[in-house]
């Protein structure tokens, strides 16, 4: 049987909610995005101050023109469809691992591209053309493909409660028990198992083939 604690100091509780009774409370608020990025740049921002991005996670406008990229927390994924709201990307780390190669490769093309003289436009007399993939701003670059960032539908969240066991959720449903724990440990082993250095030089170490990675995502927590 729970044990019967006090109502929480300051907490007035109405009629029609009576005082909730716990042994623990854990609070979970999400991300929330730094001011500077509103207030300090003119790149675009969501309503709630996170960086828009489309699905190259190139920041759009003629402000970034082409060369700003962001990802993880930080991006509002215009029209991502990965469960947020709005049709976004919800702020887990699943997604910002899996847009690590999608950014990385696309920073990698417009840096090459930039670095590339552009042929002149059709009636353009020799003069340098300066149209762009993602803007229209003068100091804009041409890339003709980059990578698109795909979110999946849904992912695999495990919190541990400190004892054992740990809960997880997926598709709606929710598990608890000491072998949804032993899931969750398994599952960060691997991961961190893919960062382990050679003791003898700085070369990263692959085991078993991992480095991968496969379709279902995990966001995990302590």
């Amino acid at each position: 049987m729970p044990v019967p604690q006090p109502p929480l100091p300051g907490l007035a509780p109405g009629a029609a909610h009576p005082p909730l009774h716990f042994d623990l409370l854990v609070t979970a608020t999400g991300a929330a995005a730094h001011g500077w990025l509103a207030a300090a740049t003119d790149l675009p921002v969501d309503g709630g101050g996170f960086v828009r991005v489309g699905p190259t996670l190139q920041v759009p406008g003629a402000a970034a023109g082409g060369r700003v990229f962001a990802a993880g927390d930080c991006a509002a994924v215009d029209g991502g469809g990965g469960g947020g709201g709005g049709g976004g990307v919800p702020k887990a780390g699943v997604f910002a691992v899996r847009q690590g190669p999608v950014l990385s490769a696309n920073v990698a093309a417009v840096a090459a591209a930039a670095r590339r003289p552009l042929p002149p436009r059709a009636g353009s007399r020799g003069e340098p053309a300066t149209t762009a993939a993602a803007g229209k701003g003068a100091d804009c670059v041409r890339v003709r493909r980059l990578r698109t960032f795909h979110p999946q539908r849904d992912f695999l969240s495990l919190l541990a409660t400190g004892d054992g066991r740990a809960v997880g959720t997926k598709w709606g449903h929710a598990v608890e028990g000491r072998w949804v724990w032993a899931l969750k440990d398994a599952i960060d082993r691997r991961w961190m198992r893919r960062f382990l250095l050679e003791e003898s030089g700085g070369g990263r170490r692959r085991k078993n083939g991992e480095g991968g990675g496969g379709r279902g995502g995990t966001g995990t927590t302590p």
